[in-house]
């Protein structure tokens, strides 16, 4: 290793331990989001009874790494509990509540257990950008990459969290990593680690299968370029060599499907086998049923109920069940709320606007930076000799470009609006698109050996790499200043954390994470009572006891302090839309043009009543 890759390394190694060092501090001081209060217990749930009844609407490998460290911590699990015994459609949702506070288990001990695989999972991810970066541009690309992960309020903000987007994007990078791998030597050992990359990648979230269909496209762009090239180089025999070759190409993709398709099979093997067959059948009935669908009339309902309780296939059919549910939700929509809107089938214009407001500026400005010198390159290299071959070298460019077309066209597509994290996978692909040009410019001379143009390509690349680094810098500094509110950050061009409710809630700014502040607030300021009505994963009851009275819109003000969550007073107040509505007491009339006495984090406001 010379001192290039040496210093490069070490950098890396400072860029990472610098994101984990701010995900673990800041984890420490959210409280339970949302999603977790169903991820977290679920997970338990697999491991220590093999039963996956709980939560089937998405897969158990991250549930199930998040719950690893939980096995040493002598948990009590509410066997005798009505939310584990009796089944209904969100049975996880009560089951949470009951592991987590009401069994006797120290709730904040688990939470902290659970997050912490997932900041390995974070950095796994952030190593894989590294490699891939540098294998396709060198240290400097792969520097640029990195620092635009480290960095990214979003990926701190829900890397630290039991959830299934960060784990997605890495499925998603290791899989494609170990499939172009397999693209360039399609021995063996490449296709059982592809095959098996990409089954675990689809254990980590249902989107994920969006890879497969992209992948068997990259492989036929790929075979067919070397065919073409192959076919002008042989004049006999070409026809024949073609079909053996396409034959022989083909039998080694669907074996990389296979082995994929087995891991799948061998995982959720495991997670049904102490779920009793008549159980699941059961289950899978009552979810077909809560859909209003007739199994005679829809072959997939009624295969799925069929092969419930069949050996083998229970495990093909939790996993297609579950699949189906997500595509389901996805065009049905979730209730949210966007620019003083609500409703629950979506916006055309949801993510690309949240992606603008929800990313640094510097990242944007290297954005627009990355597209104008990849534009320059085109044109200035036009039709000149020898472009085919720099770009067939390149078949990651054009498969980037693809993945993250085609899976932003799903997401704007899709209903469910609640948050810039679920085009999170797409991330990875756009940081290494954009550091790939921005270092080899950095790189550029003009090629001339005289001293004056040696003069001036040292000058210029001076202030070249001054201009990256303060966009780096800029980046950079803006996400360490917004520590520790990773989950609310907004950029400058919407405000500030502060600012971002007058654009987005739920996941973009409030998951219920700032709930220990408020417990905090109410005790440094000695207040004794609190009327509450809080969205998020916390147990108000537990952490405030008798402080605490729940309370809602239609109840009108109370006497004394009262606290809401942003995603509850916005959701409330703003516009029904596309056939959402309202009840009239519904809209917290009574807190209309009052000011909140205080703010706790960026998703909690603090009213008083006299």
């Amino acid at each position: 290793m010379d001192f290039k890759d040496r210093s490069t390394a070490i950098t890396a190694i400072f860029l990472l331990s610098v994101m984990a060092l701010i995900s673990f501090f800041s984890m420490r001081e959210d409280s339970l989001t949302f999603d977790e209060m169903s991820h977290i217990p679920d997970g338990y749930s697999y491991l220590v009874t093999r039963d996956y009844r709980l939560n089937p609407e998405h897969p158990p490998l991250v549930k199930d790494l998040a719950a690893l460290p939980l096995l040493a911590m002598n948990l009590n699990f509410p066997f005798q509990s009505d939310s584990w015994k009796t089944w209904t459609p969100d049975q996880q949702w009560r089951f949470g509540p009951e592991f987590l506070y009401r069994s006797g288990n120290n709730p904040d001990k688990i939470v902290f257990a659970a997050r912490t695989p997932m900041i390995g999972i974070l950095l796994l991810l952030g190593f894989l950008i590294f490699r891939w970066a540098r294998e396709l541009g060198g240290n400097k690309a792969a520097l640029i990459a990195l620092a635009l992960f480290a960095f990214s309020p979003t990926f701190i903000a829900h890397g630290r969290l039991v959830t299934t987007d960060v784990p997605a994007s890495l499925g998603i990078v290791a899989a494609s990593y170990a499939f172009f791998k397999f693209l360039k030597d399609p021995s063996r050992n490449r296709i059982i680690v592809s095959g098996v990359v990409l089954g675990i990648a689809l254990l980590f979230k249902f989107t994920v299968i969006i890879m497969v269909p992209v992948l068997g496209l990259v492989w036929l762009i790929s075979f067919t370029r070397r065919a073409i090239k192959e076919w002008k180089q042989k004049e006999e025999g070409c026809v024949a060599a073609f079909i053996n070759k396409f034959a022989t190409q083909t039998a080694r993709l669907f074996l990389v499907f296979l082995i994929a398709f087995i891991v799948i099979g061998i995982v959720y093997g495991f997670h049904v086998s102490g779920y009793a067959p008549q159980d699941q059948k059961l289950h899978t009935q009552y979810t077909v049923a809560m859909y209003d669908q007739d199994p005679e009339d829809h072959p997939i309902y009624g295969t799925l109920i069929w092969a419930a309780d069949k050996p083998i296939l229970r495990a093909y059919e939790q996993y297609a069940l579950g699949l189906t549910m997500n595509i389901r939700r996805s065009s049905f929509g979730n209730t949210t709320y966007f620019l003083d809107e609500i409703a629950s089938s979506g916006w055309r214009s949801y993510f690309p606007f949240v992606y603008l407001i929800k990313n640094p500026l510097a990242l944007h400005a290297l954005t627009l930076f990355a597209l104008g010198i990849w534009f320059v390159k085109i044109i200035k290299r036009g039709r000149k000799k020898g472009a085919p071959d720099r770009i067939e070298k390149r078949l990651e460019i054009p498969a980037f470009l693809i993945f993250v077309a085609l899976y932003w066209i799903v997401s704007i597509k899709s209903n469910l609006n609640i948050g810039v994290r679920h085009v999170l996978p797409t991330f990875p692909f756009i940081y290494i698109l954009i550091a790939l040009p921005i270092s080899r410019w950095l790189d550029e001379t003009t090629r001339e050996n005289s001293l004056k143009s040696v003069l001036k390509d040292e000058m210029f690349r001076i202030v070249k790499y001054l201009l990256v680094f303060l966009l780096l810098f800029w980046y950079a500094g803006n996400v360490l200043k917004s520590y520790p509110f990773y989950i609310s950050y907004f950029n400058e061009l919407a405000g500030g954390g502060e600012n971002g409710h007058r654009y987005a809630v739920d996941s973009n700014l409030d998951w219920g994470q700032d709930f220990k502040r408020l417990k905090n607030f109410l005790e440094t300021n000695g207040i004794e009572r609190i009327y509450l009505d809080y969205f998020g994963g916390a147990d108000a009851t537990y952490y405030l006891g008798e402080k605490f009275i729940p309370w809602w819109s239609d109840l009108g003000p109370p006497k004394g302090y009262f606290a809401i969550s942003l995603t509850k007073l916005k959701g409330a107040q703003a516009l029904p839309v596309k056939g959402f509505t309202l009840r009239p007491e519904e809209r917290y009339a009574w807190l209309e043009g009052k000011e909140p006495i205080a703010k706790i984090g960026h998703s909690i406001w603090v009213y008083y009543f006299d």
